[in-house]
């Protein structure tokens, strides 16, 4: 992906999401190494994140630049080496990550789902998991399209319908944060459209969205808010250009 179509980060652009005083989520010098000694290697480096309340923020980079790890430590998936996570405006810890954790919903690298059991089944699990009521599920199949192929085992969906199906169990908790990696792969052009509405509906209905992808043509059909990651920094942060 070529960033040199975005202006460098300057004190103006850097400080545009920083204004936000409604951030759902910041991070502070967020760094993650793996390894020790010659072989370590740094994914993501002092990482500063701001992404405001009700936003489709999307998150752009190459393959291996980072962008799955940070989603990873904003889960508590993994734990930094170094630097801080906030969600809605408490810290991610030990004693907070429970209560945090049941306001997002989230999809990283490979949508989940058993091949074995059908759509609606795996949904079933979701519900029992979390102590969800009906409704929920079958709004998030809706949401997503699926009700009608709820009833197919799900090795025999496309993976387009595997991605949906991952959807439909991030939203079926009604999340407030919803953190999507790569959401639109192996969809076709209308699925594409499908899963860019329904994202920046969300947005509109006050969720925050946080979305992952090497593509930026897609991204910036549908975000509101801008970062850039190369080799686990963050050259560029701010409002997408109208």
């Amino acid at each position: 992906m070529d960033t040199a179509t975005f202006p460098r980060p300057g004190p103006a652009a850097r400080d545009v999401a920083a204004r936000q005083t409604d951030a759902v989520v910041t991070t502070h010098a967020l760094t993650k190494t793996f390894g020790r000694g010659a072989a370590a290697r740094t994914a993501v480096d002092r990482l500063d994140l701001v992404i405001p309340r009700g936003v489709v923020y999307g998150f752009l980079g190459p393959n291996g630049s980072g962008k799955s790890t940070t989603m990873k430590l904003l889960l508590g998936l993994l734990t930094p080496t170094s630097g801080s996570v906030r969600l809605f405006g408490s810290p991610l810890d030990r004693r907070h990550r429970g209560a945090l954790m049941a306001r997002i919903g989230s999809m990283i690298e490979q949508p989940p789902g058993y091949g074995h059991l059908t759509g609606a089944e795996n949904m079933r699990l979701v519900q029992r998991m979390l102590g969800l009521q009906q409704a929920q599920v079958e709004r998030a199949l809706e949401l997503v399209r699926l009700t009608e192929h709820r009833d197919r085992l799900v090795r025999t969906y496309s993976m387009g319908m595997k991605q949906r199906l991952g959807i439909a169990m991030a939203l079926a908790r009604e999340p407030e944060l919803l953190i999507l990696d790569e959401p639109t792969n192996g969809l076709d052009p209308a699925g594409i459209e499908e899963i860019r509405n329904l994202l920046m509906s969300l947005a509109g209905e006050g969720v925050t969205v946080l979305v992952s992808s090497h593509l930026l043509d897609e991204i910036d059909r549908m975000a509101g808010v801008l970062g850039i990651l190369s080799a686990g920094r963050l050259v560029f942060q701010a409002r997408a250009p109208s």
